[in-house]
């Protein structure tokens, strides 16, 4: 089962039971089956403007056509038994989500299928399987793939399979895309950096048990442009949430922050305040996050620490 961030505090192979009154719907899931292996002004830098309504959906449309399918694969306009998103398509003004649907010519392993045919950098994730009064039953894997570029913070390819009454194998294949203007997060290095860990987190009690370490200018350096390097997100909603790490620039020791930034790991969000701006950063490419658990040696063993060290794309 994969171990999400979320999971620190939890006990790994638990299957979680997700109940859908509007559909009638019991969804069990399961976990990873594959895993992968500037300017010099603080601020934020907008560098384009490209609407979901274009690029973006431009961008999903040709995933999900490049997307890889079984051989024998039909494409079909209307399946005989609509089949939902199994894996619970991500919501927002932001998401974009785009499908095809294909009958099949036999039963098809498709776990097997998606291993073989993962892309460089992708995870594997499944099976969900559902099932109900008013729906056919499904079984969905989802691949996360490595951000194409930074205007991406979800990308995704849902695939869901199922049978109609008749007897006829269904694939439905869908593509979940959150795309947004690239907006360039700088950390001032100018002053003090702080970077604080939370060596206790849990799901019941939040975070707890701080220690703080003084980055070298070095350290300021790589953090600063592993920060440049994330993309924006719009954040999402999560029932659990606790902070990971916080980092603080102030203009001199002894002197308030200036600027802040707080990771968490439900959604996996980096939030930065600097005055009176708030930007939100996606975590989901680990860039940031591994960076700072080799910052952290002093600590390797911690929990937290382990997990920021094995993180896994979003």
């Amino acid at each position: 089962m994969l171990k999400t961030r979320s999971d620190l505090a939890l006990t790994v192979g638990v299957v979680v039971l997700f109940l859908s009154a509007s559909l009638g719907v019991a969804v069990a899931s399961s976990g990873a089956v594959s895993i992968r292996p500037h300017s010099t002004r603080e601020g934020v830098v907008s560098h384009s403007r490209l609407t979901t309504s274009t690029a973006g959906t431009k961008f999903a449309n040709h995933l999900l056509v490049t997307a890889p399918v079984p051989k024998g694969a039909v494409l079909t306009a209307v399946l005989p038994a609509a089949l939902i998103n199994g894996g619970g398509a991500a919501t927002g003004e932001d998401v974009i989500d785009v499908h095809r649907n294909f009958e099949l010519n036999g039963s098809v392993n498709l776990e097997a299928f998606l291993i073989a045919h993962r892309a460089p950098g992708s995870v594997v994730s499944g099976p969900n399987t559902g099932s109900g009064s008013d729906i056919v039953s499904f079984t969905n894997y989802a691949v996360t793939l490595p951000f194409a570029n930074r205007h991406i913070s979800l990308e995704q390819i849902e695939y869901t399979a199922g049978s109609s009454s008749g007897g006829v194998k269904e694939l439905r294949v869908d593509v979940e895309v959150e795309w947004l203007p690239i907006r360039t997060v700088l950390m001032p290095t100018s002053g003090v950096v702080t970077l604080t860990l939370y060596r206790k987190v849990t799901v019941a009690f939040g975070s707890s048990d701080p220690v703080s370490v003084t980055l070298t200018h070095a350290q300021e350096v790589k953090v600063r442009s592993a920060i440049a390097s994330l993309s924006n997100t719009a954040g999402g909603l999560c029932m659990e949430d606790a902070t990971l790490f916080r980092i603080s620039a102030s203009p001199g020791t002894g002197k308030a922050a200036s600027w802040t930034g707080v990771a968490t790991n439900c959604p996996s969000t980096f939030t930065v305040v600097s005055g009176s701006q708030r930007t939100l950063l996606s975590n989901g490419s680990c860039t940031l996050e591994t960076l700072v658990a080799s910052l952290l040696t002093k600590f390797k063993d911690n929990p937290t620490v382990v997990s920021l060290k094995s993180c896994i794309p979003a």
